[in-house]
Formats: C-alpha cells, structure tokens, sequence
C-alpha cells in the first residue's frame, strides 16, 4: 500500500530499479580491496584492521555539476577484524565518525562496534562505496575526497552545558545498542535501550525524510518484511538511489505512518490496507499486525 501522492511515483522508482540493473561499471574487485586498505591505513590507523570478507555489490554513475566532475560509485561490503584492542567510541580522536569517512561509509553502516570498547579479534562488518574516474588508458582512478562528506567537527559543549553535541549523544545511545546483548533481560538498562532504540529509529526517519530519501517502512527485525526492507534499501543504494527502510511494529504502524503522510511507502497485509483505504486505521485496530 503506498501514499497516494507517491502512487505514480512508484512506477517510475521500479522502472529505474530495472534500467540500471544491469549497469556495472568501475574497478574491479581487487583494486576496490585495495583502495579500501590503503584508506584504513593512511586515514584512520595502520595495521588496526585487516580485511578477512570482500565483496563488490554494484555500482552507480554520479555527476558532480558543482566540480564538473563525474564517474562512477562502486560499493562494497567487507568484514574487518581488529588486530588490536580499540575503541571507536572515544568523544576524540579517531572514533567511529573518522572511521565512516576513511571507509566511504556512514555511522550507520558499520557493524560490530562496542560502547566498552572492541578487542582483537572482534569483527566488523561494513558497507561503503568509493568514487572513481575512468582515465584515458580505460583504467579507473579513486577520487578520494567524493567518496563520502568529510565527518563533522565534533561539537563542543556551550558554556553553561554539562554534556555533549545531539551527535554526540546520538552516537553514544547507537553503541549502547550495540552492545544490547550484554546487559540482563527485564532489567533496569534493558528497559532503557529499548525505549533508546524506538527514539532512533524516530530520529533516523526523519532524518531521513529531511535529506529527501525514498521512505519505506518495513517491520520488526529480523522478521520478513524487515529483511524484504534491507535487501530493498541495499539493492537501490547499489544503484545510486536513496532508500530509507524504517523498522516499524509492522502494517498497523505503516498504515498509521502513510495516513500521516510520514512515510512514502509501506508493507501492510490486505485487510489493514482495506482499512486503510477507507480511511479508518488507528494503531488500536489490529495490535498484533
């Protein structure tokens, strides 16, 4: 079921989807490894990790008219495994932050890190893309600083605060859940970082729709329509276009988000988007959808 506005729109994202399926341009797998290496080493730390998984998932054209400048995105997912004990959490230096933009990643493309700190051996596993040039011999150049927008200066506090910038906090509370795993069912903490992780997921969607992102609500991780949602969201990043999936409770909660227009797209079953249709959802209907 989809938001009205967004009906023909539809047609359109699906067309494109399959135009530039078959588009694969850019480096080879070997050189895309070795430029993500050479990256690790010389802009975050050398000799931290090493890469163990490696794998090219697609590319897509991009053009630069501001610089004149165009090419292709190559994107890539890759295990990383600590060779030494780390923590990417620290407010400075080199934190996670610095490693997403050594990697031509985002924050939230990184998985594996831990608030306390990761220990050798630990695994990351990340998903980014790299920009290129083809040269004059046919061959493939890195354009280093298209890759991804350099990381934001950390935020001091203001005078009178007491804590840290909204990204700041926002990426202490994103290691908390990581590191989910490690505190008692039913306790105190638990009850926190469950209530954490439902304000993110608010907070990434409407990042999400500042930036102008395609928005689809999906449902509970790691059920079906959540999964449908990540595969979705990767294969149109593959091919340069932007697409949000938000985890949601499921086709009462999309329904709920399209009629409120916060949502472009979502997955609900027949009978919630007959209700829909007729204008009469609300979240009290079918709780357990």
């Amino acid at each position: 079921m989809v938001n009205t506005r967004h009906f023909h729109f539809g047609y359109l994202l699906l067309a494109l989807l399959l135009l530039l399926g078959g588009c694969e341009r850019g480096p080879q797998p070997d050189q895309l490894r070795e430029e993500l290496q050479e990256r690790l080493d010389r802009n975050f730390q050398e000799d931290l990790f090493a890469i163990k998984n490696f794998k090219r998932t697609g590319s897509a054209p991009f053009r630069d008219l501001e610089n004149d400048i165009s090419g292709v995105y190559a994107y890539y997912d890759a295990d990383l495994e600590l060779e030494q004990d780390y923590s990417l959490s620290r407010w400075q230096g080199l934190n996670l932050g610095t490693l997403a933009y050594a990697i031509g990643a985002t924050e939230a493309g990184i998985e594996g890190f831990r608030a306390r700190g990761n220990v050798e051996g630990d695994v990351l596993k990340v998903h980014g893309r790299f920009a290129f040039q083809q040269d004059d011999s046919g061959g493939w150049k890195s354009l280093a600083r298209m890759s991804a927008p350099a990381p934001a200066q950390e935020q001091k506090p203001g005078r009178d605060s007491q804590g840290g910038s909204p990204q700041s906090v926002l990426r202490e509370a994103r290691a908390l859940l990581a590191d989910a795993e490690n505190f008692k069912a039913g306790s105190e903490e638990t009850l926190i970082i469950e209530e954490l992780a439902t304000a993110i997921g608010r907070i990434d969607l409407s990042q999400a729709r500042l930036k102008g992102d395609i928005t689809l609500g999906s449902g509970v991780a790691p059920g079906t329509y959540y999964s449908f949602g990540v595969a979705l969201s990767k294969y149109a990043a593959q091919r340069g276009i932007e697409l949000f999936s938000a985890a949601s409770e499921g086709s009462v909660a999309n329904a709920s988000r399209l009629q409120a227009s916060k949502l472009d797209f979502g997955l609900v079953q027949s009978d919630v988007a007959q209700l829909l249709y007729r204008g009469l959802i609300s979240e009290g209907y079918y709780p357990n959808r």
